[in-house]
Formats: C-alpha cells, sequence, structure tokens
C-alpha cells in the first residue's frame, strides 16, 4: 500500500454511485487509519460517520487506482477533517474506465438546427462541470435540449496543448432555474460519438494532467 498512498498526496472522493468528486487532500497515515482533510470546494461534502465512500488516487508513477474507505468519525477542529479506515477494494483503473473529472472550463456547443437540418453556425458558450474520454457535462444558459439530441463541441485541453472538435448526443438534460435571474438553464450530459482512439487518449491524457497539477499544488 505504501507505493499507492504517502501523506500531504491529492485524492479524489464521492459518494458510492457518484460521479461527482472531491479533491481533497491525505493528511496523516496510521496502521489502522487515515486522517483525511474534508474537501471544502463548492461547499463542504457533507458525510455520516460509518458512510464508504469510492475514492481515486494518482500514484507518484502516474497510475490510477480506485478504492474505497469508511469514515469512521469527523472532526471539526480549527481545520475540518476525517478519521477513516485504510483504503480497500484497491483496484488499477484500465484507461477505459473514464475516471469523470470534476473540473470547469470554457467549450463552444453547435446545437442542431432541426428545421434547417444541420448544426448553427454560431456557437453558445457554455462551461463544463465534468469531463472524461466517454464524455462530458455543462451548463447551458441559451437554447434548448433535449435528450438524444445531437450536438458538435469544441474545446481547449490547456495542459497538454490539444483542442478538440466532437460530436456527441444528450443523456441528460435538468431543467434548472438560475437564481440570478430566474431564467431557465440546462444541466447536459453528452457522450461522445464515434470518437476514435486518438482522440480519447488525449483527454485521458489531459485528465492524469490536471489530477499530477493538483496533487502539485496541494503539497506546495
Amino acid at each position: 500500500m505504501d507505493e499507492i498512498f504517502y501523506i500531504n498526496q491529492r485524492i479524489e472522493v464521492a459518494r458510492l454511485g457518484s460521479d461527482d468528486f472531491y479533491s481533497t487532500r491525505l493528511e496523516d497515515i496510521t496502521k489502522d487509519t487515515f486522517v483525511v482533510a474534508a474537501p471544502l470546494q463548492r461547499g463542504m461534502l457533507s458525510v455520516y460517520e460509518g458512510e464508504e465512500l469510492q475514492g481515486v488516487v494518482l500514484t507518484k508513477d502516474k497510475q490510477l487506482y480506485g478504492f474505497r474507505l469508511k469514515i469512521i468519525k469527523r472532526v471539526r477542529d480549527r481545520l475540518s477533517y476525517w478519521i477513516t479506515s485504510i483504503p480497500y477494494f484497491i483496484k488499477k483503473i484500465q484507461r477505459r474506465n473514464f475516471f469523470r473529472l470534476g473540473i470547469v472550463f470554457p467549450i463552444d456547443v453547435y446545437l442542431y438546427d432541426f428545421k434547417a437540418n444541420a448544426y448553427k453556425d454560431e456557437p453558445e458558450r457554455c462551461f463544463t462541470t465534468d469531463l472524461s474520454a466517454g464524455g462530458l457535462a455543462f451548463v447551458l444558459k441559451n437554447g434548448r435540449v433535449r435528450v438524444g439530441d445531437k450536438l458538435k463541441v469544441a474545446f481547449k485541453l490547456d495542459l497538454i496543448e490539444a483542442v478538440m472538435y466532437l460530436e456527441a448526443s444528450v443523456v441528460r438534460a435538468d431543467k434548472k432555474i438560475n437564481e440570478e435571474d430566474n431564467s431557465i438553464m440546462y444541466a447536459v450530459g453528452l457522450k461522445f460519438r464515434d470518437i476514435t482512439e486518438p482522440m480519447q487518449d488525449k483527454i485521458v491524457r489531459y485528465v492524469n494532467a490536471v489530477l499530477i497539477d493538483r496533487r502539485k499544488r496541494g503539497v506546495q
């Protein structure tokens, strides 16, 4: 286990069955427990004692592993942290298992015009909420989509200097109310269509690069 986990390491955790991962840090390791900083981005992840979480970690040799751990105790002191079990069900994540990374960056979304039977010329500028080699999620504030609709997306992966142009299908379209102006917006989930293996490899490489960057900034 020492070759996978170490103190000050960045790890990503989520509830079982959820794709909404939170980045946090491994504060201490004992014989029987881990001490994990309570993640604070997007608000603190609220957990209960005895709850089982899933996690993913990037090792020093840049291998991805999935694992589970159980919350033993929540501590709120000057800093909030969890005392957890030692990770179990540790398994190396193969490249095709498409870890979904929570991340925000701009994308151009080309909606499909059914009357013209073609994609619109002008894109909608949107922002992602997560990304994997199989698809992505974003928030659409102008326009409407339905499950099954076709879209085109264009985005830049800065850390690996790659630009992506991909066709996709809508697999989730949850209508929401924008609290700023009470307008309707959509939380959209996409699945990439006919994506090539080289394109998938670029996204996997980008996800790994982001995790490495987060780990470095967490140590610093």
